[in-house]
């Protein structure tokens, strides 16, 4: 789950548009036209001995004159000059909805400018966090290389970037070519600032056009901005406002386009459909719940579990999620191979979230109904009929390395450490998951690793076999996706014959999952696959293969329940 940012992160803003903060006929004007946010400019649009006389106007505007609906913004001048923080003393009287930051260019100074923000609420009695900010991201060199961190402060609401203020610190004579287009590094900072805002959950808005005489010019910019992802885009003449309140409005064909694509997947999640055709295009469902969220790239099923704050220990919400969503990778012939990692970086998973016991495992009832639940999401990671991968970053510990342990291959950086402290904590360790660590990494070590409940580094981890491949942060994402890829592009039926197979043999090679086994593999001598790949051989061309489900050609919940007997789950 994303970080709280104060309220108005969703609030429409198709067009920010700039009021020189001193003249009130373009106030009037500026509150009766058509933009969605208006940007009372005590930075540039004001000379510095009028600074003081400005910020007495604004303030008085805050106070006194009717915006109507649109959102009331003030932009500050940056802290390292005499008025910043005098900005925030007198606007906060009768606060803005938000504050524009120019020329940001560290995270300390956003957590200097919410803890002044903190002070002024309090003091004039105002809810606290109510006040946003919206970040001018690109205005210094060092601000575009701090960029990524900015979201991290709880108050910004909305990133903006700007091309004029960092050509002049760089010194370049220009950032356009003759065409009109930005120059590389600008065109760098225009999306590394839609990125960060994504990521960070915040409004990407973008950057002025400052000819306001181009019309065509602003409305094809508009339009690739609103491609690209933007929501909207800051304007400094009036003309521009409603060209850029167009461009990001869909249309009346797209809103109804919208309705039937949403339609469509709610039908496709009825029929428990990972993917679906709409109008000649293949799309896939993404199954996002607080803590979890899925994506389908290229046959490859993604499960990251969201809890970073808490090392990504799993709630009920996420167990239950667990569990939907491989039942729905499960059924859908385009997922052939699943990943599962933990967001933030610094662990995988680490087990239950104990923070919710006291409301959710209370008593014996609800003990029971978190076991069904959390049970029902182990029963499928230990039983997926699919190869699952785990991506490991940092921790994996107790709970964290026992769900590790229900993939079949495991990546991991090299700092990860494992390791099972249940002797340290007088805790007992149920039986399946001994059974499945023993079968992993040897009786041997898996002694080792119960009785001394020390914990490894990645090098040991994958010496006893308890990970398969070691790789860097920078390349483990690319490295584990390339090999679910290559997984993915192999005939379905023989990678789930052969991952049965193997299961059958790690339960104990029960005869009748053995004969199941026999099913399986007359199955892959018979199926299309067999033909395409004999073909491909003979034609000298990589093979196509076919997603076929197992699931229809022979009993597999009949298959995994002998399995299951045998693993204890």
């Amino acid at each position: 789950m994303m970080k709280q940012h104060s309220p108005g992160t969703q609030r429409l803003r198709r067009s920010a548009h700039f009021v020189p903060g001193a003249n009130e006929k373009m106030l009037q004007k500026s509150i009766a036209s058509n933009a969605d946010c208006l940007i009372l400019d005590l930075e540039d649009a004001v000379v510095p001995k009028q600074k003081d006389a400005a910020r007495q106007i604004v303030s008085q505007w805050l106070k006194e004159a009717d915006f109507g609906n649109k959102e009331r913004t003030v932009r500050m001048n940056p802290l390292d000059t005499p008025w910043g923080l005098q900005d925030l003393a007198e606007t906060m009287v009768c606060p803005p909805d938000a504050y524009i930051v120019p020329k940001v260019s560290t995270l300390e100074e956003l957590n200097t400018i919410s803890a002044e923000l903190d002070r002024l609420e309090a003091q004039y009695g105002h809810p606290n966090g109510q006040v946003g900010l919206i970040l001018v991201s690109t205005e210094t060199p060092l601000g575009v290389l701090n960029l990524p961190t900015f979201t991290a402060c709880q108050r910004v609401i909305g990133l903006t970037w700007g091309a004029e203020d960092l050509s002049a610190a760089l010194a370049a004579p220009r950032n356009r070519r003759p065409d009109g287009s930005y120059l590389d590094l600008y065109t760098h900072c225009r999306n590394i600032t839609l990125l960060s805002a994504a990521a960070g959950g915040v409004q990407p808005i973008d950057s002025v056009f400052v000819d306001f005489n181009d019309t065509q010019g602003l409305a094809e910019e508009c339009q690739e901005a609103a491609w690209m992802g933007y929501t909207g885009k800051i304007t400094i003449h009036p003309k521009q406002i409603d060209i850029v309140n167009q461009a990001f409005t869909p249309s009346d064909a797209e809103v109804s386009e919208a309705g039937e694509l949403v339609e469509a997947f709610g039908q496709a999640e009825q029929e428990g459909l990972m993917a679906i055709s709409f109008k000649g295009k293949a799309m896939s469902l993404t199954l996002n719940t607080d803590r979890m969220q899925t994506h389908i790239d290229n046959g490859v099923g993604w499960m990251v579990f969201n809890n970073p704050a808490r090392h990504n220990a799993l709630s009920l919400e996420m167990w239950q999620a667990i569990g939907d969503i491989l039942e729905n990778y499960a059924a859908d012939d385009n997922v052939r191979v699943v990943v599962m990692r933990g967001a933030g970086g610094k662990a995988f998973v680490s087990g239950a979230d104990i923070s919710e016991f006291e409301e959710k495992r209370s008593n014996a009832e609800q003990q029971a109904s978190y076991n069904k639940i959390a049970g029902r999401a182990t029963k499928w990671m230990n039983s997926f009929e699919k190869p699952l991968i785990a991506l490991i970053e940092g921790y994996c510990i107790g709970g964290g390395l026992a769900t590790a342990l229900a993939a079949d291959i495991r990546f991991a950086t090299p700092d990860s450490t494992f390791g099972i402290p249940a002797a340290k904590l007088g805790l007992g360790y149920e039986y399946p998951g001994l059974a499945k660590l023993s079968r992993v990494v040897g009786p041997s070590h898996a002694r080792d690793i119960m009785f001394s409940a020390r914990f490894m580094p990645a090098e040991e981890a994958k010496d006893m076999g308890l990970i398969n491949f070691i790789e860097s942060r920078d390349a483990i994402e690319s490295a584990c996706l390339s090999y679910a890829r290559r997984i993915a592009g192999n005939a379905p039926l023989t990678v789930k014959t052969a991952k049965a197979a193997i299961d059958v043999w790690e339960s104990g090679s029960e005869p009748e999952a053995v004969a199941q086994i026999g099913q399986m593999v007359e199955m892959c001598f018979n199926s299309e696959d067999y033909a395409e790949g004999r073909r491909a051989f003979r034609e000298k061309r990589s093979p196509t293969f076919k997603a076929c489900c197992l699931a229809q050609q022979f009993n597999a919940a009949y298959f995994y329940q002998i399995v299951g007997k045998r693993c204890g789950i």
